[in-house]
C-alpha cells in the first residue's frame, strides 16, 4: 500500500507540473505519457490490492460459515438422538424400573451437556432447557412407554 500511496503522490506531481506547460510542448506530451502508465501502474495495483484484501474476508467468512452449519448439523443430531435413545430404550424394555432409570440417566446427562455447550447462557437458562427436556421424557413414560410388564 507504500508503494501504492507513492505512485499517486508522483502521479499528482506530474499534474501539478504539466498545468505549469504549454499544451503542445513536446515536454507536456512526455508527461502526459507519463501520467497515463503511472495512473494504469496504480489502477492495476490497486485491483489486486482490493482482490486479495476481499479474497481473505470471503475465506474467513466460509471458514465461519462452514463451522456454523456443523454445529447446527451436531446440535440436530444431538437433539434427536437424545429425545429417540431414550424412547427407544423405554419401548423395547418396557417396565416401570427401565423407564425411571432412562429418563433419569438421560435427563443428568443432557442438563451436563446443555452446561458444556450453553457457554453464553445464564444457569436459568440451563435449567429451563432441561426441565423441558425432562417434560417430554415424562409424558413419553406416562402415556405408556414403560407401562407394560
Amino acid at each position: 500500500m507504500n508503494e501504492l500511496a507513492l505512485e499517486i503522490a508522483t502521479i499528482e506531481d506530474a499534474r501539478a507540473k504539466l498545468k505549469d506547460m504549454e499544451a503542445d510542448s513536446d515536454e507536456a506530451k512526455s508527461l502526459l505519457s507519463t501520467i497515463d502508465r503511472l495512473t494504469e501502474a496504480a489502477s492495476k495495483r490497486l485491483l489486486k490490492a482490493m482482490n486479495e484484501t476481499t479474497s481473505g474476508i470471503t475465506k474467513a467468512k466460509e471458514v465461519k460459515e462452514r463451522q456454523a452449519l456443523w454445529a447446527r448439523i451436531f446440535m440436530a443430531l444431538g437433539g434427536g438422538l437424545s429425545l429417540v435413545g431414550p424412547m427407544l430404550i423405554m419401548v423395547l424394555h418396557p417396565t416401570k424400573l427401565t423407564a425411571l432409570t432412562t429418563t433419569s440417566c438421560f435427563v443428568t446427562g443432557i442438563a451436563v451437556v446443555l452446561a458444556v455447550f450453553m457457554r453464553d447462557s445464564q444457569p436459568k437458562d440451563v435449567v429451563a432447557c432441561t426441565a423441558a427436556y425432562a417434560a417430554v421424557l415424562v409424558v413419553f413414560v406416562r402415556i405408556g412407554g414403560g407401562s407394560s410388564g
